[in-house]
């Protein structure tokens, strides 16, 4: 990705994770919108959550979820700019 260049976006942490997990990030002046969205292994979104271009990290509240393993997805400018595994336990 092209507009992700010369930003930054962590791996979730901690993970596993069984209240609250965080991921940091450096968005760049090309992001017009980005999101953290948690889907479970059915595809059902479980989460979503803005980015705000102001800040450079998100803590989420995951204490509802069941134990198990979810995907989630960075998504900028309504496109997927990676998934990765997260396990809660």
């Amino acid at each position: 990705d092209q507009i992700m260049a010369d930003g930054y976006v962590s791996e979730i942490y901690p993970n596993p994770a069984s209240s609250f997990v965080s991921l940091d990030y450096d968005l760049t002046s090309g992001v017009d919108k980005a999101s953290l969205r948690i889907v479970n292994l059915l595809g059902a979104v479980v989460k979503d959550a803005e980015l705000h271009k102001n800040a450079s990290s998100h803590r989420l509240n995951i204490s509802d979820l069941r134990s198990g393993v979810y995907f989630y997805s960075v998504i900028i400018n309504n496109e997927v700019y990676k998934t990765k595994k997260l396990i809660v336990k």
